[in-house]
């Protein structure tokens, strides 16, 4: 075990431990069922791999929040995200693979769906993959209204560039019930909300995220994309605009040269 990873697992142990030591079978409910087996867990304590880091922000934050007078739980994730990244130039993680990348849930394994919280980590989880995979640059938005993110792109010679792509995030299977043509409805019941997106001050794209098969579909949020109805707007998300490598010259297109 190399130094960092070292002082990865014996960081996670001494918060397991702060959290009051609960058992896997504790944590593997309070993630909500189908999101982490219980061997999964146990091999994020155990093994001397470094664990992906889809399932450790989910821990953390598990456990964090267990810390009687403890640290924020933000400050603690970002604080495991910096011992995480520091481990992975030593040690990649168990399993870099789409799979295992951040953790998901099957509808058909349990009557009972993770919490709502967890669906939305997920699909922020599995944006940030995408996007990290194009070699650019992914920040969480907090206080913007429906804003989940921030992209910056990143130039050929791996130099941020400074152009944003303002990003809302949707996750779930509940979204992927309204088919039309070659792609998936999306509704809004507040007006207002669309006034703002195409007024923002950067252009906006809606990712839309099947948990289930870890994939994203993005959309430009612009005047030729969406529509107007009496009771609200709507835009429609296509099948074949996938979040990913492929996704890029289209997305540095946008941001260059905004529609208005």
């Amino acid at each position: 075990m190399t130094p960092a990873v070292a002082q990865f697992s014996t960081a996670l142990h001494d918060l397991h431990e702060s959290a009051g030591l609960p058992s896997l079978s504790d944590l593997k409910r309070a993630l909500g069922k189908g999101v982490a087996s219980r061997s999964r867990i146990h091999e994020a304590f155990t093994e001397p791999r470094l664990p992906v880091w889809g399932l450790i922000e989910l821990l953390v934050e598990e456990l964090a929040s267990r810390v009687p007078g403890g640290p924020e739980t933000n400050d603690e994730v970002r604080r495991f995200h910096v011992l995480w990244l520091a481990a992975s130039r030593e040690h990649p993680p168990a399993s870099t693979t789409p799979k295992d990348a951040a953790p998901t849930f099957s509808s058909r394994q349990s009557h009972t769906a993770p919490r709502p919280e967890i669906i939305g980590r997920i699909g922020t989880l599995i944006v940030y993959r995408a996007i990290s995979e194009m070699g650019w640059h992914f920040q969480e938005q907090v206080f913007d209204y429906g804003v989940d993110a921030h992209i910056e792109i990143v130039n050929s010679d791996h130099e941020p560039t400074g152009q944003l792509i303002a990003v809302i995030i949707k996750t779930g299977l509940p979204y992927f019930r309204n088919r039309r043509g070659q792609g998936w409805v999306l509704r809004s019941p507040r007006p207002d909300q669309l006034k703002y997106l195409l007024g923002y001050a950067l252009p906006v794209v809606t990712v839309l995220v099947n948990p289930d098969s870890n994939k994203a579909y993005w959309v430009h949020i612009s005047p030729s994309n969406t529509t107007s109805r009496s009771d609200g707007w709507e835009v429609t998300l296509p099948e074949n605009q996938l979040l990913g490598p492929d996704a890029a010259e289209a997305l540095r297109n946008i941001a260059t040269n905004r529609e208005r």
